[in-house]
């Protein structure tokens, strides 16, 4: 039996958030290539020895609120993660690739 799905759910676009903890700057970039190249063919598999989080985040366009947020973050870094959830929110394609978690939850009415 095929499950349905609603027309709201096919509307909202989904934002992917992946984030693993402490990577350095070359290892967050391999993570990032690999986790585009997932998203274009699922059968390539992310391999690493290390933990990876990934979040799918239905974005509710009827929501009163959005909340991102990390504890690990400097005054510079929350406007650095300020800008990918811009980008994310603004292109679909878009995937939002950090080394530090990150949460995020949509306050619907």
């Amino acid at each position: 039996m095929r499950k349905k799905i609603s027309k709201r759910a096919k509307e909202s676009p989904v934002i992917n958030l992946v984030w693993a903890e402490e990577l350095n700057d070359a290892e967050l970039k391999a993570l990032r290539k690999m986790v585009e190249k997932a998203i274009k063919d699922p059968d390539s598999p992310i391999v690493s020895n290390y933990e990876i989080h990934w979040d799918r985040i239905r974005i509710d366009k009827k929501a009163v609120a959005r909340v991102v947020w990390s504890n690990v973050l400097s005054d510079k870094d929350v406007d650095s993660l300020s800008n990918e959830v811009e980008k994310a929110l603004k292109d679909p394609n878009y995937v939002i690739v950090v080394n530090y978690p990150v949460y995020w939850i949509e306050i619907s009415k």
